[in-house]
């Protein structure tokens, strides 16, 4: 349980920092402009779709290859990753290239911005390297090594914190000012991310000449259903900022942003530690040493965590009229805790969620965030046909939603592990 404990660690303060940087980031920008440039990183969200399920795959192949001290293949797994990602990113790129114009008008509409099909097609490019970020996230992750993969990721969002408000106080208040840090810091990360493979673990992440269809066809097969699953995740959130965007206002964007991420923010500390689970399990057959895999990581949810999310709820108000300031809405006090409630339910089924991706067991993952979006999408529609659309019944649509899917990954878990017996 090393790593998990010391991935929990690491992400606290990873989260402290996101915690410092959104009134920070709010107080330069407004509100509003906030709220903007949390929509049109949409188009970030939706490049990531290219990632087809790879940097999730490549951890399981990663470590398999690497306890047989096959070092050799880990770099045509990489080699193969990174030229697909690549194709894929320069295809929506030029998609978005061919399309700038709409685009840009319905993401910035009447907003004044410098240049602003130039960050439109350059948001395209962010999605990129966070796509190679991503796989150099999964390769050391596969090495068995979460903790290290998250001080880089602790590194890399100081560096974009950091790097933004030197720009905001030095050359220019704008949304240029995030997309520079994001740009820069990513870049840093994938470098920090090379240098620690390869000269720690003595392996070549070289790209030319490594390309094998046939390792890039078993990236694909595995990541097929966690692709489904990223598509089904991903895809709603970025929906839902949308439709505030144009139906509520570009302010209610930043709100919602402010008590969704938030609350799962709370709920990430715990839950990246426990990804810790995906290299562990791989390739083990025997049920009771998964079960005692998964028991272990129970009893630090429920000795742990949960206590923690509990303390966070009772005090929530506290706490958020403490980190925001005069920027605090009480709107926001009742969706977090709306969400804490529901995140709380489900850490319960997040050791599920990764032991069946560990055993080819990753149609469970996809039908469980189906049934999340669909459920979530519907009671969206439904809000937006009767005029009842507002922030706090999309955070309890959100909540039944989550609660219902991941109880759907807990039924599997007994009918696999125990149902049978």
């Amino acid at each position: 349980m090393r790593n998990v404990f010391s991935s929990t660690s690491i992400f606290v303060l990873n989260t402290i920092i996101v915690f410092i940087a959104y009134p920070i980031f709010i107080g330069f920008l407004g509100s509003e402009m906030y709220g903007l440039w949390l929509t049109i990183s949409v188009i970030i969200t939706m490049g990531e779709f290219g990632n087809l399920g790879i940097s999730k795959a490549i951890i399981r192949f990663v470590s398999e290859e690497y306890n047989s001290l096959s070092f050799r293949n880990i770099n045509i797994y990489f080699s193969s990753a990174i030229l697909f990602l690549t194709f894929i990113s320069t295809c929506i790129i030029l998609i978005i290239f061919t399309f700038l114009e709409p685009i840009s008008n319905f993401f910035l509409g009447v907003f004044e911005i410098e240049s602003p099909k130039l960050l439109i097609l350059g948001m395209g490019l962010l999605s990129y390297f966070t796509l190679v970020f991503s796989l150099f996230n999964g390769i050391l992750t596969g090495l068995g090594r979460l903790d290290l993969s998250f001080v880089i990721f602790f590194i890399r969002n100081l560096l974009k914190f950091v790097i933004s408000l030197l720009i905001f106080h030095t050359l220019f208040v704008s949304v240029w000012a995030l997309f520079w840090g994001v740009l820069i810091s990513n870049l840093i990360g994938i470098l920090l991310y090379y240098l620690i493979i390869r000269f720690k673990y003595k392996i070549s992440v070289t790209i030319i000449g490594n390309f094998r269809i046939e390792f890039l066809k078993r990236l694909l097969n595995f990541g097929s259903y966690i692709f489904g699953a990223q598509i089904a995740n991903m895809a709603l959130i970025p929906v839902i900022k949308l439709v505030i965007a144009k139906t509520i206002g570009y302010t209610s964007v930043t709100l919602f942003e402010l008590f969704y991420n938030s609350s799962f923010a709370v709920r990430n500390l715990f839950e990246k530690g426990l990804l810790a689970l995906l290299p562990k399990a791989s390739g083990v057959k025997d049920p009771l040493k998964i079960k005692q895999t998964h028991n272990k990581s129970i009893s630090f949810i429920v000795i742990v965590a949960l206590p923690i999310m509990v303390l966070i709820f009772l005090f929530s108000m506290d706490l958020l009229q403490f980190w925001l300031g005069d920027k605090y809405d009480p709107i926001i006090n009742s969706g977090f805790r709306l969400m804490i409630l529901s995140w709380c339910f489900s850490l319960l089924f997040v050791p599920s969620y990764y032991i069946f991706m560990a055993i080819d067991k990753q149609k469970i993952c996809f039908f469980e965030s189906t049934i999340k979006s669909i459920l979530s999408l519907l009671i969206l529609i439904a809000l937006m046909f009767t005029g009842n659309l507002t922030l706090i019944n999309i955070a309890i649509g959100l909540s039944v939603s989550i609660i219902i899917s991941h109880s759907f990954l807990g039924y599997n878990y007994y009918e696999i592990f125990y149902g049978k017996s």
